[in-house]
């Protein structure tokens, strides 16, 4: 089919509190819109428009993948103190690249964490 995505990869993790067991993750990369309209009939793979979201909170952390979760945390708690509530899944941005190169795990990477987010009030 000659599909060639673009970057970055992008994860978004679909669970609503912390578990350390069965994640509810999704995996993808941009493509070029024009693939949005494409008809795949028994193919795993599926085309969809991420939402955009008015505001939401970020966070860049660089270091290794297995140290991130306290970006994420701070990220979270930050939310939470600011009168804010989340109103989509957690994205992660592979700003630096992909997170797997020859099959293992880069040693450094540059992630922008993303929550959509509204005032709590709303």
């Amino acid at each position: 089919m000659g599909i060639t995505p673009l970057q970055p990869e992008i994860t978004l993790y679909h669970n609503e509190e912390y578990v350390e067991t069965d994640l509810d993750v999704e995996v993808s990369v941009p493509v070029h819109p024009k693939h949005l309209k494409q008809e795949l009939p028994d193919d795993p793979i599926s085309f969809r428009k991420l939402p955009a979201h008015e505001l939401a909170a970020t966070v860049i952390y660089e270091g290794r993948y297995e140290e991130m979760m306290p970006a994420i945390l701070s990220l979270l708690r930050w939310i939470g103190v600011s009168d804010h509530v989340p109103v989509g899944p957690l994205r992660e941005l592979h700003l630096s690249g992909p997170a797997h190169v020859g099959g293992e795990v880069v040693d450094f990477a540059v992630i922008e964490f993303q929550v959509p987010i509204q005032t709590a009030n709303v």
